[in-house]
């Protein structure tokens, strides 16, 4: 198909195809946060963070074991759990609200498998020993005729120093709500003022095309939090406006080449003119794209849990921003015209 040849690739006769694709990928996404919905984090959800330090080196398997830990304490489920920073023995919790006697129950769990038994109860067993020497002699004759007593079980713990609480914070359902309200207004803001440089720079109906690419790559970028069940947090509010100062970037682009082109071709039709633009773009929209990519995919590799949550999604923003801006923003851009130009 010439669609496929870069030396004849004809956009604007396949954009119906081109549309069919698109909406295929919309639909499949929406599905998805109808049927997994999404992992909102504690800044949108509302809930507790919090940070020990374990003085274990944790792995995958260490993370997953101290996930079915503090899950298995009544009155907490635990929504995101990861190491802190570059500090391998640091674990952070993200929970839905909870009460302070859960919270310390999850201490107890924890200090129990990775720590050591705490200064307050080691004194207490030493004024429990020093009791148990001065009545030892008196209750000798005692302890002859008595039924032995049943001993309770010693606590065996799994490390040699007692966990330490780095941090405890709450996020309340006022503080979540304008979060959400905040994460809305900057991406529609961001929104709007495309459209007025669009408009300005080139013509509404491009400015059209290029907001219709921008809900294209959005919704991706969404789905992709659904599919992939990575936590909505405030980072996703930078992954959504870098993907939209990304994809509007390659697409004012191609606008511009097909400004220069119709001012060169001012007789050739349109579509022609558009089809040459995307042609003359392709090379460094796909290779400016891959440089990224490779950029992003060395810090997912690399990078820590939390870097890879931000990571991934821009990942999927960037073959959006890709697709559309090669195939869709001309496509739309055309369809909107309504009419050719000659």
């Amino acid at each position: 198909m010439k669609f496929f040849n870069k030396e004849q690739m004809d956009v604007i006769s396949n954009r119906k195809v081109i549309y069919i694709i698109a909406a295929v990928i919309i639909a499949v996404g929406v599905a998805f946060m109808f049927i997994n919905g999404f992992n909102l984090d504690t800044d949108f959800a509302g809930g507790i963070t919090l940070q020990y330090d374990l003085h274990k080196t944790l792995d995958k398997a260490e993370l997953d074991n101290i996930r079915d830990l503090v899950n298995s304490v009544d009155g907490i489920t635990v929504s995101t759990i990861q190491k802190s920073g570059d500090d391998s023995n640091c674990v952070i919790i993200k929970a839905g609200d909870t009460t302070p006697e859960v919270v310390a129950e999850v201490y107890n769990v924890l200090n129990i498998a990775y720590g050591a038994k705490l200064e307050e109860e080691k004194e207490d067993t030493e004024e429990n020993t020093e009791t148990e020497e001065t009545t030892e002699q008196t209750d000798t004759k005692t302890e002859e005729t008595a039924e032995p007593e049943t001993e309770e079980e010693e606590i065996v713990y799994g490390g040699t120093t007692p966990v330490e609480v780095l941090s405890e914070s709450r996020i309340g359902a006022s503080i979540s709500n304008e979060i959400k309200r905040s994460a809305v207004i900057a991406t529609v803001i961001a929104v709007i003022l495309m459209l007025v440089y669009i408009t300005v720079r080139f013509e509404f109906r491009s400015a059209l095309a290029a907001i219709c690419c921008l809900a294209f790559d959005i919704t991706v970028v969404i789905s992709s939090y659904a599919i992939l069940q990575i936590p909505v947090s405030s980072n996703t509010i930078a992954v959504l406006l870098t993907i939209l100062g990304y994809s509007i970037n390659a697409t004012i682009i191609i606008f511009d080449r097909v400004r220069e082109n119709r001012k060169k071709m001012g007789r050739t039709h349109i579509s022609q003119i558009m089809n040459m633009s995307i042609r003359q773009t392709l090379n460094r929209s796909v290779f400016t794209t891959i440089t990224t990519l490779l950029t992003i995919g060395a810090i997912y590799v690399l990078g820590v849990h939390s870097i890879k949550e931000f990571s991934l999604p821009i990942i999927v923003g960037l073959v959006s921003g890709l697709f559309s801006s090669v195939f869709l923003s001309c496509s739309f851009w055309y369809t909107f015209s309504k009419k050719s130009v000659k």
